[in-house]
């Protein structure tokens, strides 16, 4: 299955606001601007407290830029994202 994630076969999401997504399943973040977050959230990630990726908040992702794990909530403070979904959607 990975190669279908990598490939984007289970679709994407084009997040452009600042409005929270929650409950979500997204294996990459690709930057189409330079981004930083007020919330970026992963089960895999490994950050100061367990699932959150709180060291991330604040850093400046530069355009172009793609990130992989399993993030499972988000909410951008400046830039525009790709999140691309999950197999287990």
């Amino acid at each position: 299955m990975i190669e279908r994630e990598a490939l984007g076969k289970f679709g994407a999401e084009f997040i452009t606001n600042t409005t929270a997504v929650t409950n979500k399943s997204y294996c990459a973040i690709t930057m189409l601007e330079d981004t930083t977050f007020t919330t970026l959230t992963s089960s895999n990630w490994v950050a100061g407290t367990a699932g959150s990726v709180d060291e991330g908040v604040g850093v400046i992702y530069p355009k172009g830029l793609t990130i992989f794990g399993r993030f499972t909530a988000l909410t951008l403070a400046t830039g525009k994202i790709i999140c691309y979904n999950s197999a287990n959607i």
